[in-house]
Formats: structure tokens, C-alpha cells, sequence
């Protein structure tokens, strides 16, 4: 074998994992107007309706008991089995219970007030407050301790779903992106808590969930939205790409 195919094949090889890399749907914020795309239903028991806006560079939910569940919700280019999302999030204003919370959904359901499997922060900013949630049916028995910061905080969540395994993991930490734990948190089979729901096209940042029955208090900001397939996420500085966009350069390239 030449010299020059030999190079010529070990090149292909090294870039091949880049050309694959993909984030579904990307969102900074920084253009301080919603996407069209995004979909924001009331699915009601609030003291009002959602109240989303994009401002400051970040996306807000600044009604305190907007309902149960509410989502930024955005619609992928196909139903997904393997999913994972990342976003920064900050508790601007926080009450203890247990329907103060938000985090990531996966699998949507547009039919059934776009209930989802969550992964949330609830209860306290403290402790005891990192736990799955099949919305409307049942909690994951495990918890796990994390210390937000507190209120006005920015924190990491990054989680993911695959229909193969049956598995969604997750972790949160409070830092820079590349401070992020090698291991996930939390990890569960999803088809043992709630019922089984199937994948869909749908996505979503959960914006709260208290209600005027039940109580709950809080108020959100997000930023740094990566929604990505099994070659992600991709971090790059552009905003809000399409689900069909392939970026070239990998996450293992970005956290060296």
C-alpha cells in the first residue's frame, strides 16, 4: 500500500466521528426574539398563563404557578429515539414545593397537554431535588442531592433518552460547560415508572409547574439550548439552527 493511500485512509477514519456529530435544534437566545417554531401550551390549573419571553439574551417563564406541566415545546424533523439535551438554567424566583421545578422533557405528547419524561430540579435548590418524572403519573423513586446555587444562579443539566436501552441518564453541576462530570447522576429504566410512553417528534424546556390548587412558586431562565442525536451535542456560537443542519466539529474536540 502507498504512503499516500495509507494517509489518505487514516484520515478518513480520524474525521469520520466530526461528519457525524449533529445537534437536532440549537438555541442561544442571543437575538431576543422567540423563535416561531416554539409552541407554548396552557395546560391550565395556573394562576395565568405561561408567560414566555426571550430577553437579556436568555428565554424566561416569569409566571410563578403557570399550570402543570409547561413547556417551551419545539417540534424535531422526525419521531427520536436516542435524544439528549443540554441547557444552562437559572431559578430567578423559588419557593419550596414540590411543584416548583423545571428541567428537560422528552417525548411530548401534543394530544395529552404535551406530557413528557422529565428530568428536574423540584423541591429545593438544595437537596434531595434531581429526579425523573413521567408528567402526571409518576416520580422515579431515586433522588439525588445537588446544590443549585441557589436562587440567581446558572447551573448545567445535560440528559439524554434511548429507546433501545430504555434508559434515560442525566446529571447537573454548577460551573463552566467543561467542568462537566465525567459520570452521569442519575440513570433509570423508563418503563418501570408511570407507563410506557412512546418516542415522538417533540421536545421541550419545562417552565414550571405550580398551580393555584397544589401551590408551587417559581420563575425560570434558560440559555444555551443544544438538542442533539447520538453524535452530539456540537457547541458552537450560531443560534437556533434547523433539525436537519450537520455542524463540523465534534463535542470531544470542544472539551479538550
Amino acid at each position: 500500500m502507498s504512503k499516500l493511500l495509507i494517509v489518505t485512509v487514516v484520515l478518513v477514519f480520524a474525521i469520520t466521528p466530526v461528519l457525524f456529530a449533529a445537534n437536532l435544534w440549537q438555541d442561544n437566545f442571543d437575538d431576543n426574539k422567540m423563535n416561531a417554531a416554539y409552541k407554548t401550551p396552557n395546560a391550565g390549573g395556573g394562576a395565568g398563563a405561561p408567560k414566555w419571553v426571550e430577553e437579556g439574551g436568555v428565554l424566561k417563564q416569569t409566571e410563578p404557578q403557570p399550570g402543570d406541566p409547561t413547556y417551551c415545546a419545539v417540534e424535531l424533523a422526525k419521531d427520536i429515539n436516542f435524544c439528549g439535551q443540554l441547557v444552562k438554567i437559572r431559578f430567578d424566583e423559588w419557593a419550596d414545593h414540590d411543584r416548583s421545578r423545571a428541567g428537560v422533557g422528552f417525548w411530548l405528547d401534543p394530544s395529552g397537554n404535551y406530557q413528557a419524561y422529565t428530568t428536574v430540579i423540584h423541591n429545593s435548590l438544595t437537596t434531595g431535588n434531581y429526579q425523573f418524572l413521567n408528567d402526571a403519573r409518576a416520580w422515579h423513586g431515586t433522588k439525588v442531592n445537588f446544590d443549585t446555587g441557589g436562587q440567581g444562579k446558572w447551573f448545567w443539566m445535560k440528559a439524554e433518552i434511548n429507546a433501545d436501552t430504555k434508559k434515560m441518564v442525566g446529571k447537573v453541576w454548577v460551573g463552566e460547560l467543561k467542568e462537566e462530570p465525567k459520570n452521569w447522576m442519575n440513570e433509570v429504566d423508563y418503563t418501570t415508572f408511570g407507563g410506557v410512553r412512546n418516542p415522538t417528534k417533540w421536545v421541550g424546556l419545562n417552565g414550571g409547574a405550580g398551580t393555584t390548587a397544589g401551590g408551587g412558586n417559581s420563575k425560570i431562565s434558560f440559555d444555551e439550548w443544544y438538542v442533539y442525536d447520538s453524535g452530539g451535542p456540537v457547541i458552537s456560537g450560531t443560534s437556533a439552527v434547523t433539525s436537519k443542519t450537520k455542524l463540523a466539529t465534534s463535542w470531544g474536540e470542544i472539551k479538550k
